[in-house]
């Protein structure tokens, strides 16, 4: 608005404007606001400047509040978040200007708009990144999304208050005077970089680096500062996932400090206490309701463990703070620091109150039957008639356990029992099936699967009946005689194993429970030289190496002691010479049915050559990531089946990406979706076919962007012709890659233009000759003929030369269309530009009884160029006026909307249409004119086609004679 604006005057006008606008006075108490201002605000009747400050988001209030200072003639624009009617913020971007009305004096003048999410706020709350804004007196003003978080702090916690006394630091004095001297400096104007440990919400300490920027407003003054920081302390991800899990768990996750004080509280103690987690922060144990005094021994136990270092248990029935008996189990884990001291304990404490009480409901279930058939050492069970158990012993379900690795529920039917042992359940039903009708009788038979052990066992059926005798169920009484069997064959098998071993060129050896060893065969002595003694006479120091006596006796006793499920050691033993050779000793130990050991089985062999070849090995490893990390590529390896298993330096640093590479890592995620399904059918191709691989594909980095790549790959066979591993390259082919299309695009184009002017001159020449044959013959005819006469051929020559006029402006027009320099691509409105070529043509369009509907809604802008789409209006404008019908009102249909990729343009008119069967291979040729109906150049379809398809779009038509026309474009947005 200009100076000396007429305030009542627009007073009046803002009910008619439908955007949001409003005045006030600079001491606010007289104001306007339009109808839309109200509507958004939820406000039926006054709206007052006061109460829409009120609705802007508090972390924008100071700024806009800041923004109606304006001096005489200033204006200002601001972006703010606006909470409407609906509960939720929408972003608003106002420009507020001060002015001198004709007649009320100063005021504020105002114009606004919803907009979108300003992108920096986008990035202000999904980055990784921890991001600050402080006033630039050091206040917090706003933490973004991971920074209340990973801090545990809400804003209004910490809104207003000095950044230096934040709880997130580490109070200390020296540190808070470096924290606030740190922004000091850079409200002076001055980047300021620094490195602080921060305390996250659960009281651990993590290594942050931060840059504290200035952020100025257009008049130059400073508006904010800006702290963007990053966790350097390599522990971020782990204790993300940790937080992650313990604030989503049931089980109550607390962590004490040395001096027994909360650090961490997740928030399932609120269920179990009525106290938020926040509450317990910073307090000692004895200061809360969490444990409760009732808690029996538990600050003992927590004692201990901070003592100790050793993991505690603690479990008791304890009153909740609703009185009522729980019974709980807490595990409490001593945490080492770096030096391996205990710097906390974590508790982890479990309600098993409803766990304790089903034990107790199914103890009480089962004790009757237990007390029948668990004083017997054999295997008992009892089916009823429909093959359902209804009673079992304890030796039944260890049987089936070890049998079938099926667990025994009760009133389980045998078919659900062994459901996944078909073989199995088809003997069982032929024997129940017996019992079940009342035969009585005994088998010996063995049962277990394949890969368990399986067991000889005698097993008596009898029937159940009741009191009249009626069968009522049927039970087995079972004995394992596989003991007596094992016996016959352990003998046996004694007798093949001294034979079998004695035979080996490998050194065999056994040994008691205990680790003495008792048997060593012919080939240990053969070895060694010693004279053939008992094997409990070996001096064994004298045999291995000095440097391994000590650490093969403490592994080997170790794993006598501890029940290892067997034992493999490297070590070195003299031989004959006096020469020590690497060996490698593996053992094993036998149980019997009890599961306790009854022996130890071992081997020796002889590995020296294998050992010294894989240390050259792992040197020429070494040699290889030294030279491929010296390389300017992207180096890899992998396995013969293309799973990776090396990344030189270089992709870490292009990709961003840290994760350490397994058999099971995709490298193909970085790859640019449309590239990835050929790059991995080339990588199947060359594994399958073990030949050369190459491909370029796009990679991702980790700017967020994909820049072209040349990857190579051989691979690496040995001996025998086998492909071993893969070794390649990946070079940056990017700029190259670029360069070659923008010529490969560039030579298309001349191509195209080639194409086309030899298309064109062809169409002219052949439409130029029938006018010049015309006027040839008739100035022949001129010089002989009478005067009547030659008037006739005089006025024929003008309508040949009228024709030739109008080729010849056709073909020039179309030439300039080709060879106009093609201007850049801007957006544009289709109606904008369809309302100009309506006013263009409107002198032919006066005097044509017309209507026309066009409606751009769907669809009301392109990218495009802006002389190409006006062209394309004025042509299909002009067509449809000339074939007009013309005894009926023309009518004309616009629309525009999005298909796919294309912005589709619909122009339909009820003219005189075209037969398109019978023209369609000459639609949009230069100079076809379908109909005698009006003069044309017969260039406008072609002009049509010509500028679509240029920019890479299509055309149809849809036309049938005497039913009008409908014309489809797809248009292609251009780049700006």
């Amino acid at each position: 608005m200009e100076q000396g604006l007429q305030l009542h005057v627009y007073t009046k006008l803002l009910d008619q404007l439908p955007g949001l606008h409003w005045w006030q006075s600079l001491g606010g108490d007289s104001y306007a606001f339009a109808p839309a201002c109200r509507n958004l605000a939820g406000f039926e009747d006054s709206l007052t400047p006061r109460q829409w400050q009120s609705l802007v988001h508090p972390n924008d209030q100071r700024r806009r509040k800041s923004v109606l200072q304006l001096a005489p003639d200033q204006e200002k624009n601001i972006t703010y978040r606006f909470l409407t009617k609906s509960g939720t913020y929408e972003w608003v971007q106002e420009s507020i200007r001060h002015i001198q009305s004709a007649d009320a004096g100063a005021v504020l003048l105002s114009t606004a708009a919803i907009c979108k999410e300003p992108v920096y706020r986008a990035f202000f709350d999904n980055t990784s990144l921890f991001m600050v804004l402080l006033d630039p007196a050091g206040n917090i003003r706003e933490l973004n999304k991971i920074s209340k978080k990973f801090l545990g702090h809400e804003e209004q916690e910490v809104w207003d208050k000095p950044l230096w006394e934040s709880a997130c630091f580490k109070e200390e004095n020296q540190n808070t005077a470096r924290i606030r001297n740190a922004v000091m400096k850079a409200a002076t104007g001055e980047q300021v970089d620094l490195q602080e440990w921060i305390i996250n919400y659960n009281g651990l300490y993590f290594r942050g680096r931060f840059s504290i920027k200035p952020v100025f407003d257009q008049q130059g003054q400073l508006e904010y500062l800006f702290i963007e920081g990053s966790d350097i302390s390599h522990k971020r991800t782990l204790d993300q996932e940790w937080f992650t899990l313990a604030e989503n768990i049931p089980d109550v996750i607390t962590r004490f400090d040395q001096e027994y004080r909360y650090l961490f509280a997740n928030p399932a103690i609120e269920n179990f206490t009525g106290k938020k987690s926040s509450e317990y922060l910073g307090k000692r144990i004895g200061e809360t309701n969490f444990p409760d005094p009732s808690w029996d021994g538990f600050e003992t136990k927590l004692q201990k463990a901070m003592l100790t270092g050793q993991m505690q248990t603690y479990a008791g029935k304890v009153k909740s703070p609703k009185q009522e008996i729980k019974d709980i189990y807490s595990l409490l884990v001593p945490e080492l620091d770096e030096r391996g001291k205990v710097a906390s304990v974590l508790v982890i404490t479990r309600d098993i109150t409803e766990l304790a009480q089903k034990e107790k409901d199914l103890e009480q279930i089962n004790a009757r039957l237990r007390a029948i058939i668990e004083g017997t050492k054999d295997i008992i069970c009892a089916l009823d008639t429909d093959k359902k158990l209804i009673a079992y012993n304890a030796a039944y379900a260890e049987e089936m356990q070890q049998l079938f690795g099926v667990e025994v529920k009760p009133k389980q039917s045998i078919e659900e029992l062994l459901s996944g042992h078909p073989e199995e359940l088809k003997n069982a039903l032929d024997l129940w099936k017996r019992a079940l009708k009342g035969e009585e009788f005994a088998i010996q038979q063995e049962f277990g699967l394949q890969d368990r052990e399986r067991n000889y066992y005698e097993i008596n059926f009898s029937s159940i009946r009741d009191e009249e005798g009626k069968l009522i169920g049927a039970s087995s009484r079972t004995i394992n005689i596989s003991r007596e069997r094992q016996i016959e064959k352990e003998l046996k098998d004694a007798h093949e194993f001294l034979v079998l071993a004695e035979n080996l060129p490998q050194v065999i050896f056994t040994a008691r429970p205990d680790g003495q060893i008792d048997y060593l065969n012919n080939a240990f002595f053969k070895y060694t030289n010693l004279p053939q003694i008992h094997a409990v006479e070996v001096d064994w120091k004298k045999i291995l190496h000095p440097e391994d006596y000590a650490g093969t006796m403490e592994q080997w006793f170790d794993a006598i002691k501890y029940r290892a499920p067997g034992l493999q050691l490297e070590l070195r033993l003299r031989n004959r010479h006096g020469l020590y050779r690497w060996h490698i000793a593996r053992a094993v130990p036998l149980y019997n049915n009890q599961k306790a050991t009854i022996k130890w089985v071992g081997i020796i062999s002889d590995v020296h050559e294998a050992k010294i070849a894989g240390e050259l090995e792992r040197m020429a490893a070494e040699e290889f990531k030294t030279i491929s990390e010296s390389l300017p590529h992207i180096v890899w390896t992998t396995h013969a089946d293309g799973r990776a298993t090396y990344f030189n330096q270089k992709w870490y640093d292009y990709t961003g990406e840290d994760e350490v590479v397994t058999n099971e890592w995709d490298w193909l995620k970085f790859v640019h979706p449309e590239d990835k399904s050929r790059t991995q059918k080339t990588w199947k191709k060359a594994i399958t076919s073990r030949t050369y691989y190459q491909v370029e594909y796009r990679l991702f980095h980790k700017s967020g962007r994909y820049r072209w790549f040349l990857a190579r790959g051989v691979p690496v066979t040995d001996a025998a012709g086998n492909v071993i591993k893969w070794f390649g390259t990946c070079t940056d082919i990017h700029e190259n890659k670029l360069q070659r299309k923008r010529l490969q695009t560039q030579n298309e184009r001349l191509n195209q233009i080639n194409q086309y002017l030899d298309n064109f001159v062809h169409a002219a020449a052949h439409d130029l000759r029938s006018p010049v044959a015309n006027m040839k013959g008739l100035l022949q005819l001129l010089s002989g003929n009478s005067k009547e006469k030659r008037s006739k051929i005089i006025e024929s020559m003008e309508t040949s030369l009228y024709r030739l006029d109008n080729t010849l402006q056709a073909m020039i027009h179309s030439i300039e269309l080709q060879s106009l320099k093609q201007s850049p691509a801007k957006k544009l409105s289709f109606r904008d530009a369809f309302t100009m070529v309506h006013q263009e043509l409107q002198e032919r369009l006066q005097p044509v009884p017309h209507e026309i509907q066009a409606n751009f809604e769907n669809c009301p802008d392109i990218v495009f160029i802006p002389f190409y789409l006006e062209s394309l209006f004025r042509n299909l404008l002009s067509n449809a006026i000339k074939y007009r019908k013309e005894d009926e009102k023309l009518v004309i249909r616009i629309s525009c909307r999005t298909f796919r990729n294309y912005k589709l343009l619909e122009f339909s008119d009820n003219g005189i249409g075209i037969d398109v069967e019978k023209y369609k291979n000459k639609l949009f040729r230069p100079f076809q004119r379908f109909t005698a109906q009006a003069g044309g150049k017969g260039i406008g379809l072609h002009l049509i086609n010509n500028i679509v398809t240029k920019t890479g779009g299509k055309v149809e038509v849809i036309s049938q004679p005497g039913k009008g026309t409908t014309f489809r474009l797809f248009l292609k947005n251009l780049e700006g």
